[in-house]
């Protein structure tokens, strides 16, 4: 470990904060808002959805490196476990840390299933992994926060698994990347772009985010586009007519069996005949792992339903903490039901390395929405001159949640929006 490190947890909070990390998960939580406490961290290796090879492919090709990020987290945390399906405990075994095994099920990724079974502890429904002493981050966030706080890096490129039929690959792109530019050079269908996993994944806005751990190029004739562009009308329309009630999605959903009170197939049912919003406020307590839509015998979307209404349910604040009962949790189901998304894409078991070639002129669109938090503030004018790492947005005030973003490469100021930095490459 580097001697230069910061070690003082009010110099690392800082650092965070300066140079931009989010969770790189999916997520984008500002890591410094996490790691403001000395409790137990649990560093997720799960990379549960199928297919998803960013995080190994860093235990594989910076194992060195990583070990030096688990000396440092040492000095910051009560104690460090690594969380790692026990398939894949190979990587992590010269890492000289303590490793939690996870069995071969989606999606023991989601901090809270993760934190139950690595830890053994309950999460309240509604509530957060601090609440049972344990802090969850994501590998990749922890790779980049050790790179901020000891050898001043801000976040700019990350490794992305790109996933396409018969296509696996692996690159290291720089935050903004044109999704066009890729599926140009690697000859990629763009029929619909998926940022993220094939079962929590959403379509695109186009470009790389801090938070894309996956691209999937998915064709018309695939299994992947035709759920993902399913209309919530139709959805609905289905479930008042077609809906068995054999209540498979609720059994098989991995928040139900951690003892929340979700219910997908009660509240599918409610919502299909325009129930009042009062009586869906257990939608708040739905993770987005897709498990209900994927278990569902009539194709139909339980997972949509819950994501319709959880925006109207933002408006009223987070749910209620409610301490959480006791079930088995399996996840035979879901873990069976996620290995289909993908099963046309004929895709090889190991990644390949690929390069992305981002020739002068190419422009690149840094969104400055890609965490949870507010907006920072623009620091930058069309036609100024950036080098990489350079700052181009600022949060404003200290008590503000958010992050600062920086330029990835060498470029000139092509626009400026509200939400997004444009640079054009030199």
């Amino acid at each position: 470990m580097p001697s230069r490190c910061r070690i003082d947890r009010r110099a690392v909070i800082s650092c965070l904060k300066d140079y931009g990390i989010v969770g790189a998960g999916g997520a984008g939580f500002p890591t410094y808002a996490k790691w403001n406490f000395d409790l137990d961290l649990l560093i997720n290796a799960a990379e549960c959805e199928p297919f998803l090879q960013s995080d190994k492919w860093l235990l594989k090709k910076h194992s060195e490196e990583l070990k030096a990020v688990m000396s440092w987290l040492k000095k910051l945390f009560r104690s460090v476990t690594i969380a790692i399906k026990s398939k894949y405990i190979h990587l992590v075994k010269n890492l000289n840390t303590k490793v939690a095994t996870l069995p071969d099920r989606y999606p023991v990724g989601d901090e809270q299933c993760l934190t139950f079974l690595a830890t053994g502890k309950r999460i309240p429904a509604g509530g957060l992994p601090i609440d049972v002493g344990v802090v969850v981050t994501n590998l990749t966030t922890a790779y980049l926060a050790y790179q901020a706080c000891c050898n001043n890096k801000p976040f700019v490129e990350r490794y992305v698994t790109i996933i396409a039929p018969k296509k696996l690959l692996i690159s290291k792109l720089p935050i903004g990347t044109p999704i066009e530019l890729i599926a140009s050079q690697l000859n990629l269908p763009t029929d619909l772009v998926i940022d993220g996993g094939p079962a929590m994944g959403e379509k695109s806005s186009g470009f790389t985010k801090k938070t894309t751990s996956a691209l999937i190029f998915a064709p018309k004739d695939s299994f992947i586009y035709k759920m993902k562009t399913q209309s919530i009308e139709s959805i609905l329309q289905l479930a008042r007519v077609a809906c068995a009630t054999c209540n498979n999605c609720t059994l098989a959903c991995p928040r139900w069996q951690l003892g929340h009170p979700i219910d997908p197939a009660s509240i599918m049912r409610k919502y299909s005949f325009n129930a009042p919003l009062e009586e869906l406020k257990i939608a708040s307590y739905c993770c987005h792992c897709n498990v209900c839509t994927l278990v569902c015998p009539l194709g139909l979307s339980p997972s949509r339903v819950n994501f319709e209404l959880k925006k109207e349910l933002r408006k009223v604040g987070r749910p209620d903490k409610l301490e959480a009962v006791e079930r088995d949790w399996t996840g035979v189901a879901s873990s069976f039901a996620a290995s289909r998304l993908l099963a046309d894409f004929e895709l090889p078991n190991v990644p390949e390395y690929t390069e992305i070639s981002i020739p002068s002129g190419i422009k690149l669109r840094i969104y400055l929405n890609s965490h949870i938090g507010k907006i920072p503030n623009v620091l930058v004018q069309k036609g100024q001159s950036v080098e990489k790492y350079d700052p181009i947005a600022k949060i404003d005030t200290p008590n503000n949640l958010g992050v600062n973003y920086h330029s990835p490469v060498k470029g000139i100021i092509e626009n400026v929006g509200e939400e997004f930095v444009e640079i054009k490459v030199s």
